[in-house]
């Protein structure tokens, strides 16, 4: 089963998890003495693996959220390990080439909010934001618009595109229902209101 998904005990190996599998049919009808804690696994692991596969077949195929999904899995197991937490971004990664935004704006703030970010990371930080922003995510739209009037994570400041950002942003709220005495839209207005009030300033 590890063999056959991508998690934090082994690296995706098709043939292996073969050998294993077949290794595990040879031994099933002589009904070894298994822990009390493993016998649910043993009753159903043909069905997990089966389970797996499909997962990992799905994902490899450019399903978003189950390329997400397993990178969040690992990630939340991942600790402080390196390399699990780079396995971990990696299907991050292709979940957000694959159009996921949930998945971009976990990379953004992954490389944004980095202990020590060298200029690469914030390179690809500010891309994967706007990318999110682009896409609609509401977090990296008021982010987004946050960076462009306060310089924020290395943006240049252009009020105009905070503007515009803005404008997105009650586009979003608009379509979820938010009404606009409610405080999501309420923060999103005061911001576009103060933006508005500095591109006059400075146009004066």
């Amino acid at each position: 089963i590890a063999y056959a998904g991508d998690g934090i005990l082994f690296d995706f190996d098709s043939e292996l998890s073969r050998q294993w599998e077949q290794q595990a049919r040879t031994l099933a009808p002589s009904k070894p003495d298994i822990p009390l804690i493993e016998q649910a696994l043993e009753w159903n692991w043909e069905r997990v693996l089966q389970e797996v596969r499909a997962r990992r077949t799905r994902a490899e195929a450019g399903d978003t959220a189950t390329q997400l999904k397993i990178g969040r899995e690992i990630l939340k197991q991942a600790g402080t390990e390196p390399a699990l937490i780079d396995k971990a971004f990696g299907w991050i990664e292709r979940a957000a080439e694959s159009g996921s935004v949930d998945a971009r704006y976990q990379l953004a703030i992954h490389y944004l909010d980095a202990e020590q970010p060298n200029a690469t990371a914030r390179e690809q930080g500010r891309r994967w934001l706007t990318a999110a922003a682009d896409g609609g995510h509401e977090q990296a739209l008021r982010k987004v618009i946050t960076a462009f009037k306060e310089e924020t994570y290395g943006f240049e400041r252009d009020l105009q595109r905070s503007r515009a950002y803005s404008e997105s942003l009650f586009a979003v709220l608009e379509a979820r229902g938010t009404l606009e005495n409610q405080p999501d839209w309420m923060t999103a207005s005061w911001e576009y209101s103060d933006t508005l009030k500095q591109i006059k300033k400075e146009a004066n």
